[in-house]
């Protein structure tokens, strides 16, 4: 063989080494493709049920905030209208420190009379 020959043999086999290399990272790149996009649906799976989630917490927040509110303006009501039937002063009851029983009862019949 002339060195020109020999020199396009190598060059044939060079090219044909790196085809085989192309060929192959072809095949990976194929291979990882199918499993990202496997992977992609899976994850759009989850978002989508994450969003389900948050949607149904949303509406039970809102739901939960519109019974607070009913409540506390239950309770306003309830606080106002006791404050109006409460009567006047006369029902308040004085703690009287010191003395003996019989004082203590003298005054609270006088209290009464």
């Amino acid at each position: 063989m002339s060195p020109d020959d020999k020199n396009y043999v190598k060059k044939i086999m060079s090219l044909e080494k790196s085809l085989d290399q192309v060929n192959l990272m072809y095949h990976q790149v194929v291979t990882q493709k199918s499993v990202l996009k496997i992977e992609n649906q899976v994850l759009e799976k989850k978002i989508k049920k994450r969003n389900e989630k948050i949607s149904t917490y949303d509406k039970e927040n809102f739901d939960l905030k519109e019974q607070l509110k009913m409540r506390d303006d239950k309770l306003n009501y309830y606080q106002k209208s006791y404050i109006k039937n409460v009567s006047t002063p006369n029902n308040v009851v004085r703690v009287i420190k010191g003395g003996t029983m019989k004082q203590t009862e003298n005054l609270t019949n006088s209290d009464n009379k």
